[in-house]
């Protein structure tokens, strides 16, 4: 979708300018009359040629967006210029990329242009969530409270993602430490027993003539097998890039059976929190809808919102076409519904998604709650089949030391 670069007269008498993603210029026009606003130009910005960035590399993360949004409310709030703002901010910001691009909006607004827009000059750092909200800040006013809301709202988002992170994080300890344990013991321990057996001249027995074959095999193929892994994921991760690969992989992500439950509502809590801050700045459901589309993380939900999107434009109401969703639970239709009806959609859709972060949390411990115990399990019959392999030879070497004795 374009992006517009806009000049306007706003309530006050002052000019402004700004930038605002819509599908044609009359819906630049209606938002700019929506806000109270006299408009002097309005035109599409030029779209360069971007660069293949692959985004783990290319994101910041949402806590140093909060501590970013943060600061600007507090420099705001005491009352000190934009620049003077920006300028202590970049002082103590630790991230580099973030701290480079700061350095450029400084220069950008030293120059007469709007705060949103040059944050959409890196949108690759910025969110367009955040250059949305931000925009609605300028021309409203209210730039310092629109950088608190967004600093909770990044604030509650990284909160949610530690979550999912500490939990998950003992299992794959304990997979990683089980994995390189049985791998020592193929490759360094089990050649030693089969070479003491060989020379004992004992019958080795099936279970350990098949773990010699494992131990060999790990041995000659063990840099192949590190290098399949890795063309593995970077595989994933470039084919993830292709759209309708992208769409199959997130779909299938949410009907999983082990993790799809949490996928959901791990979703549902982003969803609609993100349209409950967007909202409460003034964005129009429409617009928010679309800025959701573009950070929800899930290429299959995007398509889902997107068409959502257009059903709100022809007049259907939001609860009716979240509703539609199947991937999203009954409960956000519903509360959604009660929002419409009340006039109080943004604070019900806030306590929903506050909601759907306990649940995520409930259910993560009770997913990790059944897996420690049943990795535990496995990984201790794998071992003890080692073990066992091993001291079967053993006990034949010892019967027959016994036997000619």
């Amino acid at each position: 979708m374009p992006q517009y670069v806009y000049k306007i007269i706003d309530k006050s008498g002052k000019e402004k300018k700004g930038t605002f993603t819509a599908n044609n210029r009359n819906e630049v026009m209606a938002m700019i009359r929506d806000n109270g606003c006299y408009a002097i130009d309005v035109s599409e910005k030029e779209q360069g040629s971007k660069e293949i960035q692959f985004s783990m590399f290319s994101k910041v993360k949402a806590k140093e967006l909060s501590i970013f949004c943060r600061q600007l409310h507090t420099m705001l709030k005491a009352g000190a210029p934009l620049i003077k703002s920006m300028d202590i901010i970049k002082g103590n910001m630790e991230n580099k990329k973030l701290k480079d691009a700061i350095g450029d909006l400084i220069d950008s607004i030293q120059k007469g242009t709007a705060l949103s827009e040059g944050m959409g000059e890196h949108s690759d750092i910025f969110p367009p969530m955040l250059i949305n909200m931000i925009a609605a800040g300028e021309m409203s006013g209210t730039l310092d409270d629109v950088c608190l809301r967004m600093a909770l709202h990044y604030e509650k988002e990284n909160k949610l993602m530690n979550k999912v992170k500490t939990a998950m994080t003992y299992p794959i300890i304990l997979l990683v430490v089980s994995v390189s344990v049985v791998t020592f013991l193929l490759t360094a321990v089990m050649p030693q027993f089969v070479e003491m057996f060989e020379d004992g001249g004992v019958e080795l027995p099936f279970l350990t003539r098949m773990l010699m074959s494992a131990s060999d095999f790990l041995r000659n193929y063990i840099l192949a097998i590190i290098g399949i892994i890795i063309l593995i994921v970077f595989g994933y991760r470039y084919i993830r890039t292709k759209e309708n690969v992208a769409i199959k992989i997130y779909r299938n992500k949410l009907s999983s059976p082990l993790l799809g439950n949490i996928r959901r509502k791990v979703v549902a809590s982003r969803f609609t929190r993100t349209i409950a801050s967007m909202v409460k700045s003034g964005i129009p459901i429409v617009d928010a809808m679309e800025a959701v589309a573009e950070i929800i993380g899930n290429a299959y939900i995007r398509d889902k919102l997107i068409t959502a999107k257009d059903q709100l434009m022809k007049g259907d109401s939001f609860s009716e076409v979240v509703g539609k969703i199947e991937e999203f639970p009954p409960m956000i239709s519903a509360m959604s519904k009660i929002g419409e009806e009340s006039g109080e959609l943004e604070e019900i859709l806030d306590k929903t998604a506050d909601f759907y972060d306990e649940e995520v949390e409930e259910a993560v411990k009770k997913m990790t709650a059944m897996m420690e115990p049943l990795m535990i399990i496995v990984m201790a019959v794998i071992i003890g089949f080692i073990v066992l392999s091993i001291m079967l030879p053993m006990f034949d070497m010892a019967n027959a030391v016994n036997g000619g004795m």
